[in-house]
């Protein structure tokens, strides 16, 4: 299915035998040639993919260089922009992820970055809410950084929402 001009743009070529994708906006999944299953909603959006599989790329120009990863999620404007290669990647949020590495697999991104907004390049920098690593199950707050010594981390300090009420274990569980 394709809605928009130059969307699955590639679907005319006699070696193309893409299955089951949609486009819809501007040149969404134009490079399409052997991916299936994938959804792009959005001008641009999954713009390059070209042998890629099981992708959801909502907002202009999300995921617009995935050439060869599969089964990722991008949802916002440039979401999981300088994504290559890398497969099973969640990046929610205007921008979110649009500084993941190249090759990077099973990394998670929540957050806004307006600096994403800009007509040029991203600087590559940035920090999102949340930050995950989805094959190792760890979740950092408030940083971009992961480590290997513990699975919740947060860049600050952890505060209680109820005055003087603060608990960093449960009394049912051993310490």
């Amino acid at each position: 299915t394709s809605v928009g001009e130059k969307a699955l743009q590639k679907t005319s070529l006699s070696y193309e035998y893409g299955e089951d994708n949609s486009a819809f906006g501007y040149a969404s999944l134009n490079g399409n040639i052997y991916g299936d299953k994938n959804t792009a909603a959005g001008a641009y959006s999954l713009g390059c993919n070209l042998d890629v599989n099981y992708n959801t790329a909502v907002g202009f120009s999300s995921m617009i260089s995935n050439l060869d990863g599969d089964g990722n999620v991008g949802v916002g404007l440039k979401s999981l922009y300088g994504l290559r290669n890398g497969s099973f990647n969640i990046a929610i949020g205007h921008g979110a992820g649009y500084y993941i590495g190249q090759l990077d697999s099973y990394q998670f991104y929540l957050g806004a970055h307006p600096e994403a907004s800009g007509s040029c390049c991203l600087d590559g920098s940035g920090t999102p809410l949340l930050r995950g690593d989805l094959q190792e199950l760890k979740l950092a707050i408030g940083t971009n950084e992961i480590h290997n010594y513990g699975t919740l981390q947060v860049s600050g300090d952890a505060s209680p929402t109820t005055t003087r009420v603060s608990h960093l274990s449960n009394d049912n569980r051993a310490r």
